[in-house]
């Protein structure tokens, strides 16, 4: 599994500043607030999706990373 580093910000809009990766290894980029892990849909939340997840990203699951400015 690979690690999240600052690397994955590099294709992505400067309104995109956080990436989150689900239990089943879907990678979300999205401009967060308060972004959280909820057990109960096994999801994150608090952030506004930007573009569409990639499925079975090959990060590693339960991790996020937000972007440094």
């Amino acid at each position: 599994m690979e690690e999240l580093t600052q690397d994955i910000f590099n294709s992505q809009p400067e309104e995109v500043n956080w990436v989150g990766v689900d239990y089943d290894g879907l990678l979300s980029f999205g401009n967060a607030i308060n972004p959280r892990y909820t057990w109960a849909s096994e999801r994150w939340r608090g952030f506004k999706l930007v573009g569409e997840p990639i499925k079975n990203s090959g990060f590693k699951p339960l991790t996020s990373i937000k972007r440094k400015i």
